[in-house]
């Protein structure tokens, strides 16, 4: 009986190695991963780990699904061509991450998953130079992204076209600017879903995320549910150039940058913060001898740019700007909806040099900020450049809150404030329309019953600019301690 017992554990042992064991690939040429020519222990099983070690430069691909407990790439630049199958890892897939490893991996088409019950798949990528794990096409699951990569070759970058998602979070630990760039017209989607991501620079430098960066492709971010986190302790650019880029900010979910651009030379980026409890902090950070201001600029030379909160979504950022720089056009910020904040914790300006920007506030939105400025501000150097931008403020409990004052048409001509259908304007100061002698045909509309602008000092119609204009009408209502009309030689 003795004999037989250790026969049967011998048994054991042998058939518990021969379910968990190491496969390594073995052709240099590349070939099909189902193929069991292609591997020194067979072609790895559920309960296996796959092993891609050889330094040449190969293709993968696969004829049918395959499941592995592990993965690792510790050599050579391997493109993994999935195609129409399904590569499941049930722990850990390494790409260049393992000491003294180097190995590269681009995944072109088909489907990874990496998860598990626990939650904690894990794809662990990267070192130095780029060498890592790279979506550039297909699709990626994971319960959680490890991403590292010093910067070495002037970016950092994990994705390139193609859709990613993250159920439990992820690290990125950058030494340069992590970018989401492709040539050809691409689209990349990485969907964050749970748990908390991370986004930090290992240098001393206040690094950028950035959407879209010297080429075409397109990139979209959608960060959503209760317990989602995004803290990007980097700049953060949505639309550095192309077209289109967005971050959809959903569910309750929450996100963290330092100093913020939607759209800095493309056109058409966005931001959506939608829904109670999602909220977007644009954050004061500093980096060595570097200084963020938690600053929001709405296009600098970019065109048809979109900031919207709604059905109760949050933005709180310092200085916010409503396009930069002259050839800024057309750009916008709706905040709708009964909770739907904006907390400006300095001035407001909609178009400091560009024109035909808007900001509209509905249904119960509503902005706080010190001075809101429309066409230029105290720091505009290019007088008269910013005209034809505009303010509509609508329905009831819909609030501007300029604790410090509204002017429209600081330095340009041919701006207007529209205040209409109960909607209201809240002014701890004075309003000035025509700030400046450049500043014509600028006008003020108070219109419709339960239309409220309350000023706490003086309203000023033509302080220096001519033909300046305020109407009120259909039950709309004005409130102040003195009123002037052309108080300058021009007006």
């Amino acid at each position: 009986m003795a004999g037989f017992t250790g026969c049967l554990l011998l048994w054991h042992l042998d058939t518990a190695q021969s379910l968990a064991g190491t496969s390594y690939w073995n052709n240099a040429a590349g070939g099909s991963f189902n193929d069991s020519v292609n591997w020194n222990g067979g072609v790895p099983g559920p309960a296996d780990t796959a092993y891609f070690s050889s330094n040449a430069t190969y293709q993968v691909s696969w004829a049918a699904n395959a499941t592995n407990q592990s993965a690792y790439v510790t050599g050579g630049f391997v493109t993994n061509a999935i195609g129409s199958a399904t590569w499941r890892i049930t722990g850990q897939y390494n790409v260049g991450q393992s000491t003294g490893a180097t190995g590269s991996v681009r995944h072109v088409s088909g489907t990874l998953i990496v998860t598990n019950s626990q939650g904690t798949g894990t794809i662990a990528s990267g070192q130095s130079a780029n060498r890592n794990y790279t979506l550039e096409g297909g699709t990626a699951v994971a319960d959680y992204l490890n991403f590292m990569d010093d910067g070495a070759i002037g970016w950092s970058r994990f994705m390139e076209c193609g859709t990613l998602t993250t159920l439990h979070g992820a690290s990125l630990s950058v030494g340069n600017d992590l970018v989401f760039a492709f040539p050809g017209g691409k689209v990349g989607t990485w969907n964050i879903l749970g748990g908390t991501t991370t986004s930090a620079s290992t240098s001393a430098a206040l690094l950028y995320t950035q959407l879209g960066w010297a080429w075409d492709s397109q990139y979209i971010i959608n960060v959503s549910g209760p317990t989602t986190v995004w803290n990007n302790v980097l700049y953060l650019v949505v639309g550095n150039t192309g077209n289109g880029h967005e971050i959809n900010i959903s569910g309750g979910a929450k996100v963290a940058s330092a100093d913020s651009w939607i759209g800095r030379y493309g056109s058409a980026d966005s931001v959506t913060v939608d829904g109670t409890n999602s909220v977007w902090n644009i954050q004061s950070l500093s980096f060595g001898s570097l200084q963020g201001y938690g600053n929001l600029f709405l296009s600098e030379n970019a065109a048809g740019c979109k900031l919207v909160i709604t059905n109760g979504g949050q933005v709180n950022s310092g200085l916010a700007t409503i396009t930069r720089y002259t050839s800024g056009t057309g750009n916008s910020v709706l905040v709708t909806g009964g909770g739907s904040l904006w907390n400006i914790s300095t001035n407001l300006v909609v178009g400091d040099y560009g024109t035909s920007n808007r900001v509209t506030i509905s249904n119960g939105g509503r902005i706080n900020c010190q001075i809101a400025y429309m066409g230029g501000s105290a720091s505009s150097t290019a007088t008269g450049a910013a005209m034809n931008n505009s303010m509509l403020v609508t329905d009831t409990n819909s609030l501007l809150n300029a604790t410090n004052g509204v002017r429209v048409g600081s330095f340009a001509g041919k701006c207007s404030f529209v205040l209409t259908n109960g909607g209201g304007v809240l002014c701890g100061s004075g309003t000035v329309i025509g700030s400046q002698s450049a500043a014509s045909n600028d006008v003020v509309v108070i219109t419709g019953p339960g239309s409220l602008w309350t000023n706490s000092s003086t309203v000023t119609v033509g302080s220096f600019g001519a033909n300046n204009s305020m109407t009120i009408s259909n039950g709309g209502q004005l409130f102040n301690t003195r009123g002037t009309v052309g108080s300058g030689s021009a007006s």
